[in-house]
């Protein structure tokens, strides 16, 4: 699957390129920037799918606190922050990830990694995926 996108040129963007690990780029406003191939193939979504997005619009809705509390504080403290999150594929299969952010310009810009874990189940919940 492709990982790049016209507008994810930048250097944190090189980030997902090339790699087999579960990584993005977001904004922390939570838009999602670039993808890895390795997460693309996970969500079964494309690059292009992802760019542009919210990250809770991929998550279920029982991790949208964690996502956020995560994000502020990344942005707020140094060094990184790691939450667990409920990630849903295109067919609506629960994946756990724990994702590990680390703020790397004064622009906005976070690096994230993850990887899948065990845990319980996310309870099933009504959420709209962007297609």
């Amino acid at each position: 699957m492709n990982t790049q996108h016209a507008a994810a040129t930048t250097p944190a963007a090189e980030f997902v390129r090339d790699t087999q690990a579960l990584r993005l780029v977001l904004d922390t406003g939570g838009t999602l920037k670039a993808a890895s191939s390795a997460l693309c193939q996970l969500l079964e979504r494309t690059a292009d799918e992802l760019f542009g997005h919210y990250i809770w619009n991929f998550t279920a809705l029982d991790s949208l606190d964690a996502t956020l509390t995560a994000l502020n504080q990344a942005v707020l403290q140094p060094g990184a922050s790691t939450v667990e999150q409920c990630w849903l594929t295109r067919s609506n299969e629960h994946v756990w990830l724990q994702w590990s952010y680390l703020p790397v310009s004064d622009d906005g810009t976070l690096l994230a990694q993850a990887q899948v874990i065990k845990h319980p189940s996310c309870v099933p919940q009504q959420h709209s995926v962007a297609a």
